[in-house]
């Protein structure tokens, strides 16, 4: 069994996590036309994920598995540009979006086993939602990788349809369309173009909803239970 590293100030074990992922959301779309500047973004904020990941963990086999494929999706994209085939880059979707898939789970479960609603709980809420968002990036990526045409993309935005998977473009409209998404705002500035496209879109449009409704009642019904009990 492992042991906790210290928390982060106020923000308890989640903290760096929620910093990472906030950079990540934020940092990439600034950085989308720069090849460079997207791999420093990607180093630093597996790193700072990684760190906050191990933070929130205890046993050590999660431990060495989230260690192993974070690793394997740091090296995948890193090299991606450098060799620059399409296996290359499916790689490192495909290896991103296991170890945020799993990171998920981890903070899913730690919220549903939690007895009390404290920092952790609350912080690991906003980062399980954030981390939804960036699992469907990375499935987003994957499929323009696959399917160039997956999208149609407004010309307001800069990039034509068929390039949105080559030269790391699709980085920051990625995470951005996926936020968009999630909330179900849909400004309508890149729209699905075939079925696969769509159909991932309605999934993470009701993931969305799920998973506020979820998280919200079990803090709420936390809250009340606390209450009554005191």
């Amino acid at each position: 069994v492992g042991r906790k590293v210290a928390p982060m100030g106020g923000l308890g074990h989640y903290g760096w996590l929620l910093i990472a992922l906030l950079s990540t959301v934020f940092l990439a779309p600034l950085l989308q036309d720069y090849r460079v500047g997207i791999r420093v973004a990607d180093l630093i904020s597996g790193t700072v994920m990684v760190a906050g990941v191990l933070s929130a963990i205890t046993r050590r086999i999660h431990v060495l598995m989230l260690a192993g494929i974070a690793v394997l999706a740091i090296a995948a994209r890193f090299v991606d540009p450098f060799v620059d085939t399409t296996l290359t880059a499916l790689s490192a979707e495909l290896m991103s979006f296991i170890f945020l898939l799993s990171v998920f789970a981890i903070i899913i479960k730690d919220i549903f086993r939690t007895s009390l609603v404290t920092t952790d709980t609350l912080v690991g809420s906003i980062c399980g939602y954030l981390i939804l968002s960036t699992i469907f990036a990375s499935v987003y990526a994957f499929l323009v990788i696959l399917y160039p045409d997956s999208f149609m993309i407004n010309a307001g935005l800069g990039v034509e349809e068929g390039a949105l998977g080559e030269d790391s473009s699709h980085y920051g409209l990625t995470n951005y369309f996926s936020i968009i998404t999630l909330t179900t705002v849909g400004f309508g500035d890149i729209v699905p173009q075939n079925s696969y496209a769509r159909t991932v879109v309605s999934v993470e449009a009701m993931s969305g909803q799920v998973y506020m409704t979820v998280i919200v009642a079990r803090l709420v019904g936390l809250h009340l239970s606390r209450s009554i009990k005191s």
